[in-house]
């Protein structure tokens, strides 16, 4: 997937000033963000961009609770979702983190899937599924993860549903 993304990256005349692999997380210098900037709703993100067939957000201030920089608390992220592996539970892929060249900004590079929908679920029958997955997840991880229907979202490419957000709960 990092290779598709850095082909789209390159198509799109996004320059790849540098690579990293850090502890499996792949980070590269970029010297700009591409995509189309999304409208944000409901979450502390401040940049959003739509950059088919990817998500590129910005940090979630906060999310993880904690003093992290922006970096380190995308680093959390992709850790934090590595540690809720079961075949059961699926979580979206983290592809890479990009750093914005001249600038202290970060974004986490997400496999984009499509976000719940009670109303169009209900109709192709994934409702049921997702209360059913939701309630497994909670089972399995024993409370640990955020895992709410508004964290859920259908992946096309293996017709699958999965969790974007999964984040230890703040008590």
């Amino acid at each position: 997937m990092i290779e598709k993304f850095k082909r789209s990256l390159q198509t799109n005349s996004v320059d790849i000033l540098d690579e990293n692999n850090i502890e499996g997380i792949v980070e590269l210098l970029v010297d700009k963000i591409p995509g189309k900037k999304i409208l944000q709703t409901g979450c502390m993100r401040e940049d959003l961009y739509d950059f088919e067939p990817f998500f590129i957000k910005s940090h979630d201030a906060g999310k993880l609770g904690g003093s992290l920089t922006p970096l380190g608390e995308l680093r959390q992220e992709i850790e934090v979702c590595r540690d809720f592996v079961d075949e059961k539970i699926l979580i979206v892929e983290k592809i890479a983190i990009l750093h914005l060249k001249d600038s202290n900004k970060v974004f986490l590079v997400e496999k984009k899937i499509e976000p719940f929908n009670e109303e169009k679920w209900k109709k192709n029958g994934l409702y049921e599924e997702a209360l059913g997955l939701c309630t497994l997840a909670k089972r399995i991880f024993l409370e640990v993860g955020d895992f709410k229907l508004e964290n859920l979202g259908y992946d096309k490419e293996d017709n699958k549903l999965k969790f974007f957000d999964v984040f230890p709960k703040q008590n």
